[in-house]
This record gives structure tokens, C-alpha cells and sequence, in this order.
């Protein structure tokens, strides 16, 4: 029994000075690593710009065009108007469903440009519509055409 108790102080008093040296290490680490240390502020002042383009036009009417080679041409105006903080690049596509022998062209053959920013002069673009001469049949008589107008716009950096 005695040996054991010649041990246990042993123990103890080695665990306490490897307490105290781990103490005293901390206390003089502690100063190298508040020496290298910085401290910084900043901020952003950045936003977003808006972007709104509006369209208008008559392009929602149904319309009716005669089936001859004489029959005039259906005309739509389109109206693309900037109202953005940036500069806009715009482009307008025509499909239909290809039920009706169509011809699409444009009164001004501009499908594509740029709107400044300010610019309060909205881009005015007429499509003209009109039947083609060769193809005149009865068969085309009840027969529907959807015509869809795309505008697509994209801010310009």
C-alpha cells in the first residue's frame, strides 16, 4: 500500500507543472497573435439599375384578308418605348402556325436596334401582312392562322 501512495504525488505534482508551463505558454503566445491581426471596415454602395421596356400596338385585333392576288395589306404597328436607366437592345421575331400562305415584312426592314437611355422617341415598327398571289384556293376558306410577335430585349452594358 505504500507504494502506491508514493506515486500518487508524483502524478500530481507532474500534472501540475505541465498546468502551470501550459499557463505561461498561452499567456506570452497570446501576444504574437494580437500583433498580427487586423481589423478593416468597408461597404458597397452598389445597386441595380432599372430595366422596364414597355410595347404597345394593334396587335391583338383579329383581322380578315382577302384570298387574291390583288388584296391589300394588313398593316400592325408595333411601339417599343425605353424606360430604363440603361441602354436597351431589342430584336422582334414573327412566327405563325403556317395554316394561311402569309407573307410578314416589315414597313420600315428594321427588326433589330438600340433605345438609349433618355431617349423619350419611342421605336415605332409597322408589320405588314399580306396574302401570297400564287396560292388561291377554296381550301384556305375556314382555315385560322395565329400570328405570334416576339420583342426580346436585353440591357446592354
Amino acid at each position: 500500500m505504500g507504494k502506491s501512495n508514493r506515486k500518487t504525488p508524483f502524478v500530481f505534482y507532474f500534472g501540475l507543472v505541465l498546468l502551470t508551463l501550459v499557463m505561461f505558454s498561452t499567456h506570452f503566445m497570446s501576444g504574437l497573435y494580437a500583433r498580427y491581426t487586423t481589423m478593416a471596415n468597408g461597404g458597397d454602395d452598389a445597386r441595380v439599375a432599372k430595366f422596364e421596356v414597355s410595347t404597345a400596338g394593334n396587335l391583338t385585333q383579329s383581322f380578315e384578308l382577302e384570298m387574291n392576288p390583288q388584296s391589300e395589306t394588313q398593316s400592325r404597328t408595333i411601339t417599343i418605348t425605353n424606360n430604363s436607366e440603361t441602354t436597351i437592345k431589342y430584336t422582334v421575331k414573327v412566327e405563325s402556325t403556317g395554316n394561311l400562305p402569309l407573307i410578314f415584312s416589315w414597313g420600315n426592314d428594321k427588326t433589330s436596334g438600340t433605345i438609349a437611355v433618355g431617349d423619350t422617341n419611342p421605336q415605332t415598327l409597322n408589320l405588314n401582312i399580306s396574302w401570297e398571289s400564287e396560292e388561291n384556293s377554296y381550301l384556305y376558306s375556314s382555315e385560322i392562322d395565329c400570328i405570334t410577335v416576339t420583342v426580346v430585349c436585353e440591357q446592354v452594358d
